[in-house]
């Protein structure tokens, strides 16, 4: 059976990520800011990412940069609280990223740290949606053979 656990949402960094040591490994944890339907429903989501993640989002996000994670949500118990939180397997950046010498990082070491290049994507965006667009205004319109009397 499929993972059920999973989680793909998209948010900004609330605050600087810090990157720790823990143990061997390194890891990040910070939280993202989700809005909802509403102007003052936001909802705060605590992540974690470790390794080559953290590495990642400690280089190139800052607060308020436009993440999207995907993981697995963990409940976990500290002083008799219980936490929840997503683990993420990937983090990519979709804009506002940290000024590094006014450059994003390259593709090859973006794929390696589950980086997000921003090359492309607004035209394929605006390409999308003039598609999508098109296709409504064909459904809308049938013309005068469709009118049923």
């Amino acid at each position: 059976m499929a993972d059920l656990n999973s989680f793909n949402g998209t948010g900004r960094l609330g605050k600087d990520v810090e990157i720790r040591q823990a143990g061997e490994s390194k890891v990040v944890n910070f939280s993202i800011a989700i809005d909802g339907h509403k102007k003052d429903d936001t909802t705060w989501l605590t992540c974690v990412a470790w390794n080559k993640q953290a590495e990642f989002l400690s280089n190139y996000a800052q607060k308020g940069s436009h993440v999207r994670v995907s993981g697995r949500i963990q409940v976990r118990e500290h002083n008799d609280k219980y936490y929840t939180e997503v683990v993420c397997y990937e983090v990519q950046i979709l804009n506002g990223w940290k000024d590094r010498d006014h450059q994003q990082p390259s593709n090859q070491q973006n794929n390696q740290q589950g980086g997000y290049q921003q090359q492309g994507v607004e035209q394929r965006y605006e390409q999308v949606k003039n598609q999508n667009l098109n296709n409504l205004k064909q459904d809308m319109y049938h013309g005068d053979d469709d009118i049923p009397f």
